[in-house]
């Protein structure tokens, strides 16, 4: 494994998260998927073989965390890439305290929303550098998860149709608005 946590098979780097870098992992080799273990023979992850065109759901609250701790790789890491676009120009800043600061809302809102949903609010949400981002995020992801319910129109049916019907004149109210003159 080299220093990203990447294990090169099938001239492709497989991204191993959990492991540590510059760890020694074996591989179990099958011809839909590879095993990776650790020395201790735990099984640290199934990767499908790049030929099937399987994907795996990547850990992206360990991912987050991890580039959290290191926000400098976020330039180098491969995980980054995977990542949708608005997300990948949203934690990519040159101000490292700023990308910080990003990286941990983005961990806040992992734990409970998808990278998709984020990347939808954050097209929303604009103004990525306003003192209350974080807040109108969190209720631009809440609205994305909670839509608000179109109930039918109940029929009422102690008024009279009648009053249904009625459609009041209004210029009288024109004349009581505009101090009894007619315009």
């Amino acid at each position: 494994m080299n220093l990203y946590g990447e294990v090169r098979f099938d001239k492709t780097n497989l991204p191993l998260v959990g492991a540590k870098p510059d760890e020694e992992v074996l591989l179990k080799i099958y011809w839909d998927h590879v095993e990776v273990l650790n020395n201790q023979y735990k099984l640290l992850v199934n990767i499908p073989r790049p030929y099937t065109y399987k994907t795996i759901e990547l850990p992206w609250i360990e991912i987050i965390k991890g580039l959290k701790r290191k926000p400098r790789s976020v330039t180098h890491s491969r995980f980054v890439i995977m990542m949708p676009t608005t997300i990948q120009h949203f934690i990519q800043v040159d101000d490292l305290g700023q990308r910080q600061q990003r990286l941990s809302h983005l961990s806040e809102w992992s734990k409970v929303y998808s990278l998709d949903e984020i990347a939808i609010a954050l097209e929303k949400e604009t103004n990525w550098e306003h003192e209350v981002f974080n807040d109108r995020m969190r209720q631009c992801l809440y609205a994305l998860q909670h839509p608000e319910q179109c109930e039918t129109v109940m029929l009422e049916l102690s008024t009279p149709t009648a009053a249904h019907e009625y459609q009041p004149d209004l210029t009288a109210y024109d004349r009581l608005h505009n101090g009894g003159k007619t315009a």
